[in-house]
């Protein structure tokens, strides 16, 4: 019971942050709101999955698992928004 309330919440978490970074005109600050809606959510699922499975086996997995992703994520975002800003010191280089 209470696994599918913290399953709820996370799908409304997501869905009203994803909702919320539509207005938002910058690039980057929507970087910013998605990788922290997408982690918040990610990380609530995971807590409900392991209220459901229990202490186990299947426990274990989805720890490695939110691990790896709390591990992986921040880069990833590093990444795509380094990638991102350098394309668009480009375009301004060529305007000049």
């Amino acid at each position: 019971m209470i696994a599918n309330a913290i399953m709820v919440l996370a799908m409304i978490i997501i869905t009203l942050g994803f909702i919320g970074v539509l207005p938002k005109k910058n690039l980057f600050l929507q970087m910013v709101s998605v990788s922290l809606i997408d982690t918040i959510g990610f990380i609530l699922l995971a807590i409900a999955l392991m209220i459901k499975a229990g202490f186990s086996a299947m426990f274990l997995k989805i720890i490695i698992i939110v691990g790896f992703v709390l591990l992986t994520n921040p880069i990833v975002n590093h990444l795509i928004c380094n990638k991102a800003y350098e394309a668009s010191q480009n375009e301004a280089r060529k305007e000049l």
